[in-house]
């Protein structure tokens, strides 16, 4: 039985020559837009009112937590459309393929989003699923779940709130296809997802909280789950500065309808994997650290020197965030082309700006994951793997070399890695973190993946740059390949680099 994250992972491992093979059920395939037959949609009004900014522009904003700001119809829908959007429609095999602003391994889409309306004009206090496919909220719930939210959320400060957004996560979506490892992705896919909507409440200049830890049975209860099928994996609460809201005194009208948690299936034959269900209901149990730890000291390497991050230099014409987010793709046809250290800088500012974001109003979720990268083709920067401290703003040698031919032989023999002029690296010592956090630990350092990979992405789109999260390598092999010790592991890649179709736009 999984009782730990270590465990959990390991089992999980990917070792090459003992990879059983398995076919796909495409009569069996998840449905990936979650529907509720017979509630009644609101259309959200098409606003198209997005700020011009940049993403490291948004990145900085300050907002403090106790500025008073409403929200709207209007402005709740630009939030929607930059979280989550369909950018195109293609066709495959005879049927629809729609793009999405959001990464998903193997583009499965685990993901869904709620939201908990205590105080928008426009729109009745309730609960709602956002329907990405129409531009619609389904009426879950309604009247304010305040009173409810009060008990289950961590923020008590409810009478300050305006709205309470969800994202959840179904299961099969993901096992189908990747079976006990899917919990992997499903974890990567919401923190990709988590990322969009942190940065479209900071171009809409709220403020907002978001948090991993909550009452697990009791918001997915809230939110009418199937709770064997789908779970809610972190929550983000949009404050108002309000200090006394007379609505949280009206409860929601009615408890969950009978007929919600049957929506949380998907297809007509699920398999219910039960190493995914013993991680995550380990994962319930978490605690404060005595001390918080510093992951990157954890993972047994040694850095030769440390060198500043160069000041940053905007583009003449960098994308807008909405730009980037219609334009962003998972890209493979990599050329190999050197990268101007300016795309670099501008890459690891974007990374770094995670620490100035816990001061705009975020407080600090746990960190449980260090960034690294591999440097094979940047222009003026010697070739080899690098650990980046960002509260220093610095970037530390750990061992000179070409590391991506090795890297992309680890990654499932996907030789077109070995193209890209960097591979960003996330990575953690599970039993530290697990140690200093409890087993929910694993989560805190998935999603801070998830969301640090969303963002290079972006960043990456941005200046017109290819990039593609892998989460699919052979484990043990990338440890050795590091030189990290047994207790640490790479928990995702995202390959950065020229591509053919930014430079044939260019030229």
């Amino acid at each position: 039985m999984t009782i730990s994250a270590a465990d959990y992972h390991r089992s999980t491992s990917y070792y090459r020559n003992y990879m059983s093979g398995h076919s796909l059920d495409w009569s069996n395939q998840p449905l990936v837009f979650k529907s509720y037959i017979g509630q009644e949609l609101i259309s959200l009004p098409d606003e198209h009112a997005f700020s011009s900014a940049s993403l490291w522009e948004i990145l900085y904003r300050i907002r403090r937590l106790d500025h008073h700001d409403a929200i709207d119809l209007p402005r709740l829908a630009r939030i929607m459309v930059l979280t989550h959007t369909i950018t195109a429609k293609a066709r495959y095999g005879g049927a629809d393929f729609f793009y999405r602003s959001v990464a998903s391994a193997g583009a499965l889409y685990p993901f869904e989003l709620y939201v908990a309306a205590l105080n928008v004009r426009g729109l009745s206090p309730g609960l709602y699923h956002h329907q990405a496919a129409t531009r619609s909220l389904a009426v879950l719930r309604q009247g304010n779940p305040g009173q409810e939210l009060s008990r289950l959320m961590p923020d008590k400060n409810i009478a300050a709130t305006s709205v309470v957004l969800f994202i959840s996560s179904i299961f099969f979506r993901s096992s189908w296809k990747y079976r006990e490892r899917a919990y992997r992705y499903h974890l990567l896919d919401s923190g990709h997802l988590l990322e969009n909507l942190t940065l479209a409440l900071k171009s809409e200049g709220l403020s907002y909280r978001s948090a991993f830890d909550f009452d697990d049975l009791g918001v997915n209860r809230f939110l009418g789950f199937d709770q064997e099928r789908e779970v809610c994996l972190a929550t983000v609460t949009v404050t108002n500065g309000q200090t006394d809201c007379e609505a949280t005194n009206y409860p929601c009208t009615n408890a969950p309808e009978p007929q919600l948690p049957a929506c949380s299936r998907v297809a007509p034959r699920e398999i219910l994997y039960p190493g995914i269900k013993e991680i995550h209901e380990a994962s319930f149990v978490s605690k404060q650290p005595v001390e918080q730890p510093d992951v990157s000291k954890e993972l047994g390497l040694g850095m030769d020197s440390w060198l500043p991050m160069a000041p940053v230099q905007l583009p003449s014409e960098p994308m807008s965030l909405a730009e980037a987010l219609i334009e962003r793709r998972s890209m493979r046809n990599f050329v190999r082309s050197s990268l101007p250290l300016d795309n670099l800088s501008l890459l690891l500012e974007a990374i770094c700006a995670d620490d100035a974001a816990y001061q705009n109003g975020a407080p600090a979720v746990p960190k449980s994951a260090t960034v690294g990268f591999l440097a094979g083709n940047v222009q003026g920067l010697q070739s080899g793997f690098y650990i980046i401290n960002s509260e220093n703003r610095s970037f530390g040698l750990v061992c000179p070399g070409l590391f991506l031919s090795a890297m992309s032989h680890i990654a499932l023999d996907q030789q077109w890695l070995g193209n890209c002029a960097l591979h960003f690296l996330f990575l953690t010592n599970l039993r530290i973190i697990e140690a200093a956090y409890g087993p929910r630990a694993y989560r805190y350092a998935m999603l801070q993946a998830g969301r640090m990979g969303q963002r290079l992405y972006l960043a990456a789109t941005s200046i017109r740059l290819g990039c593609c999260g892998i989460g699919a390598f052979y484990d043990s092999e990338a440890s050795e390949c590091l030189g990290l010790n047994s207790d640490s592991c790479l928990l995702y890649l995202v390959a950065i680099g020229p591509v053919r179709k930014w430079i044939q736009a260019q030229s």
